[in-house]
């Protein structure tokens, strides 16, 4: 299979990358996600953000995004550090809160007297 670039032998413009990025997402996620999605965006922002993990700095980010300045590129990485404390939170309060209502949960916290798991690791 042939790419636009391969088989055209231009670069692909927004439009196309926005075209293939709806074309695949509606591949994986439900018509219900897709509404009010911009697939480019979603796309660009989890490059940024995964260049900024791998070390990448700033400034090659800013570049990459085409940003004008840096403040731009800081705001638009700060949006998704904030975004993750918020969801990574909530996470947490929940699972928090299933495990202290959970008996499965507390007798695995109780192996230390329970007589079938010394002997289980005993036996190892």
């Amino acid at each position: 299979c042939l790419t636009n670039t391969e088989q055209r032998k231009m670069e692909l413009t927004r439009h196309g990358i926005n075209r293939l990025c709806r074309k695949y997402l509606s591949k994986a996620l439900p018509q219900k996600r897709l509404q009010g999605l911009s697939p480019v965006h979603s796309f660009r922002h989890s490059c940024a953000v995964n260049m900024l993990a791998s070390g990448y700095p700033v400034s090659d980010i800013k570049n990459r995004l085409g940003h004008r300045s840096i403040e731009s590129t800081m705001d638009y990485l700060q949006i998704d550090l904030s975004r993750k404390r918020d969801i990574q939170k909530k996470f947490i309060e929940y699972t928090q809160s299933k495990i202290k209502n959970d008996k499965k949960i507390e007798e695995l916290i109780d192996w230390e007297n329970n007589e079938e798991t010394l002997a289980w690791l005993d036996s190892l």
